[in-house]
């Protein structure tokens, strides 16, 4: 966040007319004078903090945190009385007031205005039909959820009212997440319909409880005790578990939703053995979600983000608190393919309860006392509400009129990868959110189906080994046992030196390789860099079967290390750049590798470059050539197998090498 010039007028309200400011401006130093704008100056929680990171890391994006609830409202209903309800909501709840701004030391806080009231506007489509209608109501729901709102400028939250009939309405309210989470529009949407019947003055309502409560109950708690906590909760693990296929930016489009909704008979089954169990069908879904992970990451630890209410009973009224309590924690999970299933979801109950106590401490705290990088980019969530005849009938609760709301349809997105939301019912729905700048819809299908396999597993039997879980459809494992292994063909085996230069022979000009900085390389150019980088290589010492780690994010600098390092005879060891240090230089140390290959970026900065690595070469762009070497390398040939090695975490770290000092090739 950088700092700007406050807004002309920062208790103006979000619309549709009012500019955007690129960050949030100064908040007010010291207490407020009796006639100022502003009523009250409140921290952030841990969670608003991550949420305005990303709300503000880049602007021109759409904001994932932009949230909307669609309510289908029947029966009589006064606009203006229902616009007048809304501001009253406001005026009860003073962090609706809030806009996001700085302190003059830098540390964010929320401003809490007077006198806001709520952007509002109507649309009529009653004359439409029901499937115009549809058509209208998504169209209007979409551009309005791509309308960013300005953090600065109070209220983050905006009414619709829709008339689809004389006595039908649909109410959209859309509102910025750092704002309320889902805990909080039930009691909105009850409080909203009783100030409609009663009007403002007259209904009654219960009081309310701030949320500035919670902020001071947060301040209360033991900061010390909870990192202890989450230190022994994740301690050794050897780094963070992802999904994602390449890095994921902390911002990037609208998420895409697979859904499936389970058959009845399902759902009561793992809904009855929950129950005989003692376990949370919270907790059973992420013992699911750690399965899966494990299954396809290859891995026996793995580790998500859970969504967790925040809601300590402990604090007065914190069911009705307006506001955002939530917070995302990691769940880590160890996988033992030998333990029962019911084994495993039992001990993932013990362990993630001792850790309640904990939740409130900021994923950023956890992340720094875990010392593993990043720890988690999947996310899973609960959600709280049931939106069946009982929870509909109980947002009419404190309602005197006939005003009803007969249908519910919440949405919300997150900036990770993948999110798994489940929604409870007669019929359990599961959706898996999903970037597409990351997985395609195919991929995130497949995951939610393989999860699907996975839950009629554990009803089936849930004293199977955990390992013993075939989580593949009969296509794909046709495609992996069949199909992938079609390999028989009349062809003459050739290096991949070899198979890069022939293309090179005979399309030279074409490009070989592009990547997302918008670099990219010809087929020429790419057998030029190579075969430089491979005879500096040699000059340098790298030996027939030695084993060259390559440190570089997925750029075009890659093949051509991966290149040079066989076209010089030698094998490759690919390590993660965003890995923790430790374990990289773990591996360095105990993998027997000889050189590390790492690109400008990713060293030789003291806190990137791994202190154990013998020596060291930066691939750098700025002296490649891109014409024919003039000493063509002959490929060297290989021990069996000596192409790529793999690293892992199994074994024993060895004593440091002496590193030699730095060199630097320009053939990447």
């Amino acid at each position: 966040m950088s700092e700007t010039a406050a807004p002309a007028d920062p208790s103006a309200p979000n619309s549709a007319a009012a500019p955007s400011t690129s960050a949030a401006p100064t908040a007010p130093a010291g207490p407020a004078p009796a006639a100022s704008r502003v009523e009250d100056v409140l921290p952030l929680s841990p969670l608003q903090e991550g949420i305005l990171f990303h709300a503000l890391y880049d602007e021109g994006e759409t904001d994932v945190y932009v949230a909307q609830l669609l309510l289908d409202l029947a029966g009589p209903l006064d606009a203006e009385r229902l616009r007048a309800a809304a501001d009253a909501v406001l005026r009860r709840h003073a962090n609706l007031r809030a806009g996001f701004l700085r302190r003059a030391s830098g540390e964010p806080a929320q401003v809490v205005r007077r006198d806001v009231q709520v952007p509002w506007a109507e649309t009529d489509l009653s004359g439409l039909g029901e499937a115009e209608q549809a058509a209208a109501v998504e169209t209007l729901l979409a551009e309005d959820r791509a309308r960013r709102f300005d953090l600065a400028r109070p209220p983050l939250l905006r009414f619709t009212l829709v008339r689809t009939g004389p006595l039908s309405h649909r109410l959209l309210l859309t509102y910025h997440h750092i704002l309320l989470d889902g805990w909080s529009w039930p009691v909105l949407v009850r409080e909203l319909l009783a100030l409609h019947d009663a009007a403002p003055d007259k209904a009654a309502l219960p009081p309310v409880t701030p949320y500035a409560s919670f902020l001071r109950w947060l301040g209360t708690r033991d900061t010390g005790a909870a990192r202890d906590a989450w230190g022994r909760a994740l301690a050794g693990l050897s780094g963070g578990t992802r999904t994602a296929p390449v890095s994921a930016a902390p911002s990037g489009p609208l998420p895409h939703r697979v859904e499936i909704v389970l058959p009845e008979p399902l759902t009561e089954r793992l809904t009855a053995l929950a129950r005989a169990h003692r376990i949370t069908p919270g907790t059973l879904l992420q013992g699911a979600w750690a399965l899966l992970l494990g299954n396809r990451l290859r891995s026996y630890d793995v580790v998500f983000g859970a969504v967790v209410s925040g809601r300590s009973p402990e604090l007065p009224g914190v069911a009705d608190i307006v506001g955002l309590c939530l917070n995302t924690v990691p769940v880590r999970v160890r996988i033992d393919p030998a333990e029962s299933l019911m084994s495993l979801f039992t001990r993932l109950q013990d362990e993630q309860a001792s850790l309640i106590e904990h939740h409130h401490l900021g994923l950023t705290e956890i992340q720094r006392t875990a010392d593993a990088g990043e720890l988690f980019d999947s996310c899973v969530a609960f959600q709280n509400y049931q939106a069946d005849a009982e929870g509909l009938a109980a947002l009419s609760a404190l309602s005197t009129g006939d005003l009803r709301v007969t249908g519910v349809d919440p949405h919300d997105a997150a900036h990770y990868p993948l999110s798994l939301t489940a929604i409870p019912g007669e019929r359990l729905r599961l959706q898996i959110d999903h970037r597409p700048d990351v997985f395609d819809t195919e991929d995130a299908q497949a995951l939610l189906d393989r999860l699907v396999r996975l839950l009629t597993a554990v009803a089936d039997d849930p004293d199977r080994p955990s390992g013993s879980v075939d989580l593949l459809s009969p296509a794909e494992r046709h495609r992996v046992l069949v199909s992938f292994n079609d390999t028989a063909r009349e062809e003459d085996f050739a290096e991949v030196t070899d198979r890069v230069r022939r293309q090179a022979e005979l399309r030279p000009d074409d490009v070989a390789v592009t990547d997302d900085t918008g670099r990219a390389h010809t087929y020429a150019e790419l057998v030029a860099r190579a075969d430089t980088l491979a005879l500096r290589l040699r000059a340098e010492g790298v030996g027939e079967g030695e084993l060259v780690a390559v440190l570089s994010e997925p750029t075009a600098r890659v093949p051509v290390a991966l290149l040079g390092i066989l076209g010089a005879g030698a094998a490759y060891v690919p390590l993660d750049p965003e890995g923790p240090v430790v374990r990289t230089a773990d591996l360095l140390a105990s993998g027997g590798v000889s050189w590390l290959l790492a690109a400008p970026n990713s060293g030789p900065a003291p806190r990137r470059s791994p202190p154990r690595c013998p020596r060291y070469a930066c691939c750098s762009s700025t002296t490649a050539t891109t014409t024919r070497s003039r000493r063509q390398l002959p490929c060297r040939r290989r021990p069996p197998g000596a192409a790529t090695r793999s690293p892992t975490s199994a074994s024993p770290p060895a004593p440091p090498a002496a590193p030699r000092a730095p060199w630097c090739t320009g053939a990447a």
